[in-house]
């Protein structure tokens, strides 16, 4: 699949402000699932500086830092995107990643301990077993089963701002936007020793409906790498989406982030064009 995306984010300011350096997350990947072909990015103010980097998780970052006053700040990025992935199953688990829940050593545990949790809500370690124990402690198994389930009792909203709700929250109420239900599917497989991160992109969306950023999780299977889920639709990740940014928690993949000095309030507005065409 071919995805050409604008996306424009605007902030607006009640009383001019002074922008701190503001981080932006939202070049595409490129990897075996999807190739970047074109990218632009343009940025109002215009910036004292912008210096791209790449973080821990492999995302490209941009930062921007500025002079002088501001009542807004505008981030344009428009990108082409192929994504090559058919089958999101093509992989051999290694074999002591086959049952759950999963057991980490050494150099192995260190490296997937920030996608880990040292505790897990009671009623969601509940709800996680419970999966687990109707897959038979199949890891695979329990990783569809989970998907299938949060797509098939939950119901999705629209809330564009604001942090992910508890995973209990979530469970209890079985409402969500996509980013709930992310957090939720992160939780029950850290609660199984899966180690989760939390992924911002496009999907392709549905007819005559409105494009969105969206949320999805990413699991670390030894074997196949990192592989994702998305509840919202109940389907593994393939060819229908496209991966901007990942990161243990919801923050670390936001698309823009970054503070600023001054009074009053501040609003956010989105605005994202998707085409998608079979290549």
């Amino acid at each position: 699949m071919i995805f050409s995306a604008t996306h424009t984010t605007t902030y607006r300011y009640e009383n001019p402000v002074f922008l701190e350096p503001q981080t932006i997350r939202l070049k595409p990947r490129t990897n075996g699932m999807q190739q970047l072909l074109n990218f632009t990015i343009d940025i109002s103010p215009h910036p004292a500086g912008l210096t791209e980097c790449r973080d821990l998780d492999g995302n490209m970052e941009h930062v921007a830092w500025f002079n002088g006053m501001t009542d807004c700040f505008v981030v344009t990025v428009n990108s082409k995107v192929v994504t090559f992935c058919t089958n999101p199953f093509a992989f051999l688990l290694k074999e002591e990643a086959t049952r759950l829940p999963l057991s980490r050593e050494g150099r192995c545990l260190s490296t997937v301990k920030p996608y880990l949790s040292d505790t897990t809500e009671p009623e969601v370690a509940t709800f996680s077993n419970q999966i687990a124990a109707e897959a038979n402690w199949d890891t695979l198994t329990f990783l569809q089963l989970l998907n299938e389930r949060l797509y098939a009792t939950c119901v999705v909203i629209l809330r564009e701002e604001g942090p992910p709700y508890e995973p209990s929250k979530t469970l209890r109420e079985r409402r969500g936007a996509c980013r709930d239900l992310t957090w939720l599917f992160m939780a029950c497989c850290r609660s199984q020793g899966i180690g989760s991160r939390f992924v911002s992109g496009y999907h392709e969306g549905f007819p005559n409906s409105k494009n969105y950023l969206h949320a999805w999780a990413e699991v670390y299977l030894p074997g196949a790498g990192w592989k994702g889920f998305d509840p919202t639709v109940g389907l593994a990740i393939a060819d229908r989406h496209v991966a901007l940014a990942a990161g243990p928690r919801a923050d670390s993949a936001a698309p823009v982030s970054g503070s600023f000095r001054g009074e009053g309030k501040s609003m956010m507005v989105s605005n994202l064009e998707l085409s998608v065409t079979a290549s």
